[in-house]
């Protein structure tokens, strides 16, 4: 890519420096004057496609040093007890971006979609449309909240890192909507540098072969 911009740089240099050369030597001659015109206009559209290649290049650098996470989730369960079962979260954080990514802040929550009465799913539902919410409130089974200070949780590029998350659920939860957060300043704190990436993963319980 670099190359090309100079390339493209030499070739406009040497037209730009041709056609002043054609305007100052001949002045006077038709053809020459009109010679040098059609070559300042080349010019001027291979400096516009090279500006235009540039700036792409160059936004497209800054979008690489933009510190960027994906997350997965892996979920599984196993009887704990006569009456609970245990949830594994496992929450795979990838670095994608090409600089290290601190994170100060994590959350977890598991919701209970089902079993639900047809009266809870209707209230949802008004709630999520009378106050224009991001998301369905669904009945909160569980909440892990985690904070690190300065320096102490960073993804390198190109790192993959895990985190396991851990909950005991009442048996009769059938399916479960599971929900991710990390953010890079504590608290949420209002910035132009915060950043959060999250993930979010309905789990059928019966369906899922017990491991």
């Amino acid at each position: 890519m670099r190359r090309s911009l100079l390339t493209i740089g030499g070739v406009a240099a040497g037209l730009a420096g041709f056609a002043l050369l054609l305007n100052f030597a001949l002045p006077d001659l038709g053809a020459a004057g009109q010679v040098a015109g059609i070559t300042q206009a080349a010019v001027a559209a291979l400096t516009i496609a090279a500006a235009g290649i540039f700036a792409g290049f160059k936004l497209q650098l800054f979008r690489d040093f933009e510190p960027h996470l994906t997350i997965a989730h892996e979920v599984s369960h196993r009887p704990a007890g006569g009456s609970y079962t245990h949830l594994a979260v496992t929450a795979t954080l990838r670095n994608t971006a090409r600089v290290n990514v601190e994170l100060r802040q994590g959350f977890y929550s598991i919701q209970q979609i089902t079993p639900i009465t047809d009266a809870a799913v209707e209230d949802i539902q008004a709630e999520f449309i009378s106050y224009g919410l991001d998301d369905f409130r669904w009945p909160m089974l569980g909440q892990s909240f985690y904070r690190w200070g300065k320096g102490e949780f960073t993804v390198e590029p190109g790192e993959t890192h895990r985190e396991l998350v851990e909950f005991i659920i009442p048996n009769e939860i059938e399916t479960v909507l599971i929900r991710t957060n990390f953010q890079n300043l504590p608290d949420g704190r209002i910035s132009r540098n915060l950043r959060a990436w999250g993930c979010n993963s309905v789990y059928d319980i019966l369906t899922k072969t017990t491991d």
